[in-house]
């Protein structure tokens, strides 16, 4: 939410009377970060984000009474007709005075939001929640506003704040939450939102409003979430959103969360394209607390039910990780620096210079490979010295000197946290993958974006990409069923996606699948007939490819 003067243009040029003042709004536009603040005053009487803190605060302070005089003064603006240039200012003397009743009791707000913002750890957070009662404590009861305001903005850092019971306290205090909600939020992906807003910012919102959750959600399901609670008994919403809003952590932190609560989905698109030469493709949903009856429109059709998934299918629950699901697998490796890919070419050079060089050239798998290379392929090579010492990688001169020129100037120049120090290794080397897959004679890979849920089986002693989910078993009835039509409908069903392609999540589309389990095994391990049919599979689909080349 933030406040613009073009709003305020846009809403004089609509309402424009020649013979009257500009509207006065200044109490209804108000500018600040929407997600980092206070959703409800009990926070503030307990000086706590949860609610349940020991009122350190405000035990003498008569805070009811502040934000009553506050609600009062606003209604009283609000009834007042602006038809002369001293009915206005008469307004804006009522808003300044409904402000300063509230002005200690936000910088109070601020404080505890910055604490959790700020802290380094639960018990700094703590720390910084009590210290920052006794300072409000002594500015709420004594002042004076300007020093306690001059605090708060050095506590903040910077950050804006927003605590909606403070700033439209006739709305959330008195009417008990907002009718409507209607907005285009900022997409952010999960994993970029420290990235883009500040390390602290991904926690902070966290902490504030999806405290119990997990998961990388992205930052347009904190304003769905945040909106549900701010709005009344009968609100309703709507929002622009990422398409992504009904997938994995997103849909999980947001639509799920919303429809448990009680909210009904009752209006949705699920892929609208978005005006502009981009190839940009948004959802539209919308949501209420209301219990009458909606007509239920999905995608412009009127449908009987709407489901989290943004279809019409009843789910019954959101699948949970099974923790039987018990085969190793993960991402493939991430090596930071093409230097140390090779060309089928140069690695061929490097075992003639010296043939002990195969211990650390390996084929590298890639995703392109899977889904572009006829047979599934490999086309390049990869320097990989898994774990060894600086000295024992220096013997294998030219992989360790190519390494050292192109790798470590890169790994030189990073500044902060850095993941791998010794510039020869790879950046993540998904050590625990490897070893299981060490102990197979193969493993099976497919592309984590990928128009076609394609699974290969690779040796093991190949290297995988980061662009690439592997599984740290070859057996084939397991590929089998990987490639099975039913496991496909479930793949399908909670993929993912970037963009318009399909994203492979093994969070969501493996590790929550329950494995079958065929002549007493599960993935049907001792099933002749499923590894029969897997092989006959795989081979033909590589023949196939091949021929079409």
């Amino acid at each position: 939410m933030r406040g613009s003067c073009s709003w305020c243009l846009s809403l004089w040029l609509l309402t424009l009377a020649k013979d009257k003042p500009f509207e006065f709004l200044d109490h209804s536009i108000r500018c600040g970060d929407s997600l980092v603040g206070l959703h409800d005053l009990k926070q503030l009487k307990t000086y706590s984000l949860d609610g349940k803190g020991q009122q350190l605060l405000f035990n003498k302070v008569p805070l009811d009474k502040y934000v009553d005089e506050a609600i009062t003064l606003r209604l009283k603006l609000e009834d007042l007709t602006a038809n002369t240039v001293e009915d206005v200012q008469r307004q804006e003397r009522l808003l300044i005075e409904a402000n300063e009743k509230i002005a200690r009791l936000r910088c109070a707000a601020d404080l505890l939001v910055a604490a959790e913002f700020w802290g380094e750890s639960t018990k700094d957070k703590l720390q910084r929640v009590d210290h920052a009662a006794v300072v409000s404590g002594h500015y709420v009861e004594n002042g004076p506003t300007d020093e306690f305001e001059q605090a708060a903005a050095k506590e903040r850092r910077g950050q804006t704040m927003f605590h909606w019971p403070l700033e439209f306290p006739e709305v959330i205090v008195k009417r008990g939450g907002f009718d409507a909600f209607v907005g285009n939020p900022p997409f952010i992906g999960g994993k970029r939102i420290s990235t883009e807003l500040g390390t602290a910012y991904g926690p902070a919102i966290k902490a504030l409003i999806t405290p119990d959750e997990k998961g990388a959600a992205d930052l347009v399901s904190y304003f769905f979430r945040n909106a549900h609670r701010l709005m009344s008994s009968t609100g309703h919403a709507g929002f622009i959103s990422t398409k992504t809003i009904a997938e994995g952590d997103t849909r999980r932190i947001a639509l799920d969360r919303l429809v448990e609560s009680g909210c009904a989905l009752y209006r949705a698109n699920r892929l609208l394209k978005w005006r502009g030469t981009a190839s940009v493709y948004v959802a539209v949903v919308h949501f209420s607390n209301a219990t009458t009856q909606h007509s239920l429109i999905l995608d412009g059709m009127t449908v009987d039910h709407i489901s989290t998934l943004l279809t019409t299918e009843v789910i019954a629950a959101t699948p949970f990780v099974l923790p039987n699901n018990t085969i190793e697998a993960g991402t493939g490796t991430y090596l930071y620096g093409e230097g140390f890919v090779l060309s089928n070419d140069e690695a061929a050079t490097a075992l003639t210079l010296n043939k002990c060089n195969k211990d650390v050239i390996f084929p590298y798998l890639t995703s392109d490979d899977v889904n572009s290379t006829p047979g599934a392929l490999y086309s390049r090579h990869v320097i990989n010295f898994g774990n060894m010492s600086e000295v024992n990688a220096k013997r294998y001169t030219w992989p360790f000197d190519r390494v050292k020129s192109l790798i470590k100037p890169i790994r030189d120049e990073l500044t902060g946290q850095i993941h791998e120090a010794c510039f020869w290794k790879h950046w993540d080397r998904r050590d625990e993958l490897y070893k299981a897959i060490a102990s197979e004679d193969a493993a099976i890979a497919i592309g984590r974006h990928t128009k076609y849920f394609n699974f290969v089986r690779c040796p093991s002693t190949w290297v995988f990409s980061d662009g690439l989910a592997v599984f740290a078993s070859g057996e084939w009835p397991f590929f089998t069923v990987l490639q099975s039509a039913i496991y496909f409908v479930w793949a399908d069903t909670f993929k993912t996606s970037l963009g318009e392609t399909a994203r492979f999540s093994m969070k969501d589309c493996f590790r929550n699948f329950p494995p079958p389990i065929v002549a007493g095994q599960l993935w049907g391990a001792g099933s002749q007939s499923l590894a029969l049919l897997g092989e006959q599979f795989h081979e033909a689909r590589k023949n196939t490819s091949l021929a079409s080349e």
